[in-house]
Parts: C-alpha cells; structure tokens; sequence
C-alpha cells in the first residue's frame, strides 16, 4: 500500500512538473505572437514611408524635367527667331546691294551674288535627331564662305579695340529679362567678335543665363 501511495505521488509530481513547463511553453508562445505582432507593424509602417518619399521624388523629378523641356522648347523658339531676323536683314542688304550696282552692271551683281542656303525651319518636333538636324543646318547656314564677313561689315565694328570692348561686354553679360531679349542680345555681341569658337560661344551663353 506504500509503495502504491509513493508512486502515485510521484505522477502527481511528474503531471504537475509538465503542466508547469507547458504553461512556461504557452508564456514564450504568447510572447513571441506580440513581438511578432510589433515586428510587422514596424515592418509596414517602414514600407509606407519608403513609398511616400519614392512618390515624392518621382513628382519632383517629374516637374524638373518638364521645367527643362518648357526651357528649350523656349530657347528653340528664339533662335529660330532670329534666324529669321537675320534672314530677313541679309535679303534686305542683298537687295539694296543690287539696287545700288545700278541697270549696267545688274547681270555682273546677279552673278556674284552671295547664295546662301536657307536652313530648314524648325518644325517644334523635339526627336533628338530632328534637333541635331536644325542645329547643323543652322551652322552651315552661318558658316557658309563670306557671309559672316559681309554680314559684320553691315552690323559689326572692324577694329580690335570695339572687338575688345565687344568680349569684355559679353563676358560681363548676364540675362535679366526674358529669354528672347537675352539671345538677341548676346547675338548682337557675337557678331561684333571675330573667329569665337562654338565652345566659347556655348560657354558664354550658358554662363549669363539665370540660376
């Protein structure tokens, strides 16, 4: 009867020793849930975040490029303005040219007649190549053989020291109006120097555009 009574308290002991360890397992178990619990939420909040900055440069990238597109469309459009400007200036010196030559000598001016071909006009198409297309047309047009000599002996000083005098101002040049009236400007001061290379020219231009 003894021995019968002392093993049954040892499985009392052994059932309360594992209910205690499975109510510790339980404890962990519980614990683990909040953490994990914490642990996603920190998770997500973190995803939310990440995305509302990604959305926010998105929009600012976005509006910077299309502040960039607006500022060529509208640099495009002033050269192309000038371009007819000085068209339109250089058929008005042809033309008092051949009427000055006078009625004898009119086959002879006909014959050495400067002829320049025109460049084709900018048609607002913003391809890359298209864009590279007019920009060359526009140079040859520019380069062709004599025209910038006849053309600076119209509009332009032929002494070094006003040649001076015209680097000095478009070095100091700076665009405060708008953009037509800064390039008209600058064009003008071109023109007064001789042999500036594309560079310095690009150089110069860019540096007096506003900030």
């Amino acid at each position: 009867m003894d021995v019968l009574e002392a093993r049954m308290a040892g499985l009392e002991e052994s059932v309360s020793g594992s209910q205690t360890t499975l109510s510790d397992v339980v404890g962990c178990l519980d614990g683990l849930e909040a953490d994990y619990g914490e642990i996603t939420q920190a998770t997500k909040s973190m995803i939310r975040e990440f995305q509302k900055g990604f959305k926010e440069n998105i929009c600012f990238l976005t509006q910077e490029l299309r502040n960039l597109r607006t500022f060529v469309e509208h640099v495009l459009r002033a050269v192309h303005v000038e371009v007819e400007e000085v068209r339109t200036e250089w058929a008005s010196y042809q033309s008092s040219q051949t009427v000055g030559v006078g009625a004898t000598t009119s086959t002879n001016t006909n014959t050495n007649t400067i002829q320049i071909p025109k460049p084709s006009t900018y048609n607002n198409n913003r391809k890359a190549m298209e864009v590279e297309n007019f920009l060359f047309g526009l140079e040859q047009y520019f380069e062709v053989k004599g025209f910038k000599r006849e053309l600076k002996k119209q509009f332009s000083p032929t002494n070094a020291e006003k040649e001076a005098c015209g680097r000095l101002r478009l070095r100091h040049l700076k665009q405060s109006g708008s953009i037509p009236d800064y390039i008209k400007e600058f064009t003008t001061l071109i023109l007064e120097i001789e042999d500036m290379s594309g560079k310095d020219k690009l150089f110069y231009f860019m540096d007096g555009l506003k900030d």
